[in-house]
């Protein structure tokens, strides 16, 4: 950090600048708690990442400074030394802008992200504009994550046992008050989400869980669940129909 910080009446003006001093994936990844609490020391970890920024103006009752923060995370890659399969090809743009004035003008853009676990991307995207008064949010994501690799690849000291494979092609695009009033006219929701084969057993659940086959088409309406084939312990359940203000 850099710059200076003083008191202006009721508000604190500011001047600060910041940048990471250095440039391993591995100090953004101390900062995940699930990652940081499961062995992180024996963690291995390549990839270079950037974070840098300034806060401008006064911030007070009636004042908010100007901001920027930018992200960048390229070729990332991590693996615990006792699990078979790393994490790789993680990349992530992220901006987070705002010109000053009020918290409502604050953008946050997710420009890209991409992972791989095992075999299969998994590839996402987001804007948020408008966070304070009326969240308008425009969210892409696609991939398909096995979950017996996931499994191999993050620790879940929980989790005894977790098969099968989540698949999903998403676009939503809407302002949360157009969800509020009901005008669905105004939202832009396709894609698939679908999951197979799907077994969870963990300590915590006195119950497994089973899901052979299970699909949700979203629309800007409703979700269509077009089926659904599972197990909760020994009992079966089937179901399908449709999922509103989702």
């Amino acid at each position: 950090f850099s710059g200076s910080v003083a008191s202006q009446g009721e508000d604190v003006a500011l001047d600060l600048s910041f940048q990471t001093p250095g440039t391993s994936f591995g100090d953004m990844l101390s900062l995940v708690p699930s990652v940081y609490a499961n062995d992180f020391a024996a963690l291995q970890a390549s990839g270079r990442m950037r974070v840098e920024g300034f806060v401008r103006g006064t911030y007070g009752p009636g004042a908010f400074p100007a901001f920027t923060l930018n992200a960048t995370v390229e070729g990332g890659r991590f693996r615990y030394p006792d699990l078979p399969l790393p994490a790789r090809e993680i990349g992530a743009v992220l901006a987070i802008t705002n010109p000053g004035g009020d918290a409502d003008s604050t953008v946050v853009t997710l420009e890209r992200f991409h992972v791989v676990i095992g075999s299969d991307p998994i590839d996402a995207s987001f804007t948020l504009r408008t966070p304070v008064s009326d969240p308008l949010l425009d969210l892409r994501a696609h991939g398909t994550v096995r979950l017996a690799d996931l499994a191999r690849t993050v620790k879940m000291p929980d989790v005894q046992q977790l098969d099968g494979v989540l698949s999903a092609d998403v676009t939503v695009r809407t302002r949360y008050s157009a969800l509020d009033a009901g005008s669905y006219e105004q939202v832009a929701a396709s894609g698939t989400v679908a999951a197979s084969g799907i077994a969870l057993r963990t300590a915590s659940l006195a119950h497994p869980i089973e899901i052979e086959e299970a699909r949700l088409q979203l629309s800007p309406q409703h979700a269509e669940l077009t089926s659904f084939r599972g197990k909760l312990g020994s009992s079966p359940v089937q179901a399908s129909g449709r999922l509103d203000n989702l």
